[in-house]
């Protein structure tokens, strides 16, 4: 009998107490469950899933940097509020309270020194010289710091030593404060002149190599014959226009090195001088208004030229040497010279996805517009030379999946490669040009950095075709 009468109590006593695994988060839920309560929460460390009290996933199992924060009682991850919530992320360290994401930046003051430039939530090297506060980013993707920096204004004054708040106004001076710590020259915009021989070499500077920040400037050599720039030291040159108004243009020395990127070089008699090793990516090289430009580049013997992504045109000869030289062009459109475009005998290397187009001479011996040597290769370009005279475009190379005539060569397409408009000088190609597709491997991108390819193969030539 008191056996019974135990067991009664302890059953009436527990159908009175909570069941701890059971839980509900409204009155409505709670009712819904059959509990007769606003609310039945979980002990601590616990969350209602399903009316039962589990350990949350989101606390064993994290949140990601999208919703950072794990609210243990709902086991949902939601989004950050402050820094701290994105502390324990390796590179998303910053709480973007809108969305409550972490990132890796908002502006560039949340990134490093090697990678200063936000773009797109996440921090990358610098590119171009206007991504950095000074005016100059370095070959690594790091902002050069002013300290380092030389600076120029078109309204500055040759005094001093041509810091950011009191820029020097002429190149000769500016190269003169440079050094071994202050390797860089910043232009800030504007036209800048030259108004005699200048010669860039070791007795002009104590700095081992310089790099020039254009910034969209111009550099005006004035009229007198003779080279206006000789460069004996490595140079680097960026984003900088060079009109060379009479005589000869800018001389690079042997025995160094030098850069031209986005450059624009307009040249009267020749444009480039070169005996050292030259690499020109991204530039145009044409002729002065109104002058007669005789030859674009002229290679000494032993020099070496690589050219990307540009375009050569209204030169009597585009690139010319008798000597033994190195040229690499990749991406390069070469046109209207009136003689022969290319023309070099002895030269070693290769060309590959040019166009030279509209070029040649109906006079003469030889081909009408490219003469190269059996240690030259030409390959997936388009050599276009139309005339009076039936004259071969192309001889002395190696010539491999490419289009050239309209003079056949044996072995070779010749059919006409349908330029835009030809006589408008648009050398890009038409929808239905056959140098569509017809090489299979190349470069990322054309001669104005269009991606490539666009179809199954790569376009032959300059550019690649929509």
């Amino acid at each position: 009998m008191k056996a019974f009468l135990w067991m009664t109590i302890a059953i009436t006593l527990g159908c009175k107490t909570p069941n701890p695994e059971r839980c509900c988060v409204d009155a409505a839920d709670c009712a819904s469950q059959g509990l007769d309560e606003e609310m039945r929460t979980c002990a601590e460390g616990l969350a209602c899933v399903a009316n039962e009290c589990v350990v949350a996933s989101c606390s064993t199992q994290g949140c990601a940097a999208s919703a950072p924060v794990c609210d243990i009682a709902s086991d949902i991850c939601e989004g950050c509020s402050d820094a701290a919530d994105c502390a324990r992320f390796a590179s998303e360290q910053v709480c973007d309270v809108g969305s409550g994401r972490c990132l890796q930046c908002l502006t560039p003051a949340d990134c490093g020194p090697t990678t200063p430039v936000c773009d797109a939530n996440a921090c990358r090297g610098c590119s171009l010289d206007s991504e950095c506060e000074s005016g100059a980013c370095g070959d690594d993707g790091a902002c050069i710091a002013a300290t380092s920096v030389v600076y120029l204004d078109p309204s500055g004054t040759d005094t001093g030593d041509c810091t950011d708040s009191q820029p020097c106004r002429s190149v000769p001076f500016a190269v003169s404060r440079t050094n071994a710590a202050r390797s860089h020259l910043v232009m800030r915009t504007g036209v800048y002149a030259m108004t005699s021989f200048y010669e860039l070499g070791s007795q002009q500077t104590s700095a081992a190599s310089l790099i020039f920040h254009g910034g969209g400037s111009s550099l005006v050599a004035a009229q007198y014959e003779g080279p206006k720039l000789l460069f004996s030291i490595p140079v680097t040159i960026r984003d900088l226009t060079i009109s060379i108004e009479v005589g000869r243009g800018l001389s690079f020395a042997t025995g160094a090195r030098y850069v031209l990127e986005r450059v624009n070089i307009r040249a009267n008699s020749t444009g480039l001088e070169i005996e050292g090793d030259v690499t020109v990516r991204d530039f145009v090289l044409d002729v002065a208004p109104a002058r007669g430009g005789t030859i674009a580049v002229t290679l000494g013997s032993g020099a070496a030229l690589t050219l990307e992504r540009g375009s050569i045109s209204g030169f009597a000869t585009a690139i010319g040497s008798l000597e033994v030289v190195s040229i690499q062009a990749i991406n390069v459109l070469i046109h209207g010279a009136n003689t022969r475009a290319v023309d070099l005998p002895q030269a070693q290397g290769s060309m590959s996805f040019v166009t030279i187009a509209d070029s040649g001479t109906n006079t003469g011996d030889g081909p009408r517009a490219v003469a190269c040597g059996p240690s030259m290769t030409i390959s997936g370009s388009i050599i276009w030379a139309p005339g009076t005279s039936a004259r071969v475009p192309v001889s002395g190379c190696n010539l491999v999946s490419s289009i050239a005539g309209p003079t056949p060569i044996a072995g070779i397409p010749n059919s006409d490669p349908r330029f835009v408009d030809a006589a408008a000088r648009d050398y890009h190609l038409r929808s239905d040009s056959p140098a569509k597709d017809m090489v299979a491997a190349g470069p990322n991108v054309d001669f104005e950095s269009d991606p490539r390819p666009r179809g199954t193969r790569f376009d032959a030539g300059a550019d690649e075709a929509p």
